[in-house]
């Protein structure tokens, strides 16, 4: 029996780990995650979770009958669309601006930008679909199997992803007078979090760590998977995240390809931003006030 259990092991081409079923308990939920090392395990102890020092992580709306009160932008009038780049400058005051974005739903501007998921598009999201959330959301909240999740978010800039992305998932600015879908998640953290948050998730390093607390899909299988919130709120991140020097390099990285993947986005007749672009003026003043970065 050793003399076949030494040949499995010494023919086994890296195939065979031999590790201690307790040190499965140091990642929430106690994923069966055998091939990576105690060190990497021991992260999810040594370091605070995803969703904590001022991030949060929250689900959206969930209309029921999308086919109701979900629209691409270009079905309707452009006029009925919420400007939230005429709103007051929410980097002084959000609350102030979510204020704002709620009053002019009762003004007319009854179809409001909808992140819902869609393609792998890393640091920066077009969200090209709108809800009816006419005044201030009357009709949906009336409407029977609607979920209205966490309003007091709603307008917020943040930070979302796809649900069940293929083989790996990808994070993304979503610009202020947004509001968040069910399988649309939104991380919420102050200013300058967001701007380095957007580094750090789109990493290798925080996708597989994001990866090992998943049932199935890890590694180069192709499968499709899953990014629950508590998944994303779980993985651990590095202390101080907003106040690291280290993290200010990150900025410098994260703002070239930022931009680029905005400016190729919104060069599309699909962005909801493309009828800008035929006056320049009008378009870089729209574009600065949902600029995070």
């Amino acid at each position: 029996m050793q003399e076949a259990v030494n040949q499995v092991k010494n023919d086994s081409g890296g195939r065979v780990f031999f590790v201690n079923p307790q040190s499965f308990h140091q990642i929430s939920g106690s994923p069966f995650a055998y091939w990576t090392s105690d060190k990497v395990r021991r992260l999810f102890i040594d370091l605070p979770p995803f969703e904590s020092e001022g991030r949060t992580v929250k689900q959206g709306l969930a209309t029921a009958d999308d086919f109701r009160f979900v629209r691409a932008w270009w079905e309707v009038q452009s006029e009925k669309i919420l400007d939230a780049q005429n709103g007051p400058d929410w980097r002084e005051d959000v609350e102030k601006f979510q204020d704002w974005c709620r009053n002019r739903t009762t003004q007319g501007k009854k179809w409001v930008p909808f992140a819902k998921g869609g393609e792998y598009s890393p640091f920066y999201a077009d969200i090209h679909l709108v809800v009816n959330w006419e005044n201030n959301g009357d009709e949906l909240c009336s409407f029977k199997g609607s979920v209205i999740r966490n309003p007091n978010y709603y307008f917020r800039p943040g930070i979302t992803w796809p649900a069940r992305p293929l083989a790996r998932g990808s994070f993304s600015v979503v610009p202020p007078g947004v509001i968040p879908s069910h399988v649309g998640m939104m991380i919420y953290s102050d200013i300058d979090s967001l701007r380095r948050l957007i580094g750090v998730l789109n990493s290798d390093v925080f996708i597989e760590l994001l990866h090992l607390l998943m049932p199935r899909g890890t590694g180069n299988t192709g499968a499709t998977l899953k990014y629950e919130i508590g998944y994303v709120t779980a993985v651990p991140i590095p202390d101080h995240i907003s106040y690291s020097d280290s993290y200010l390099q990150l900025i410098e990285l994260v703002n070239p390809l930022y931009n680029m993947v905005m400016a190729k986005k919104i060069a599309l007749e699909t962005s909801i931003d493309f009828s800008n672009l035929s006056d320049c003026t009008k378009a870089d003043q729209a574009l600065s006030r949902k600029r995070l970065i």
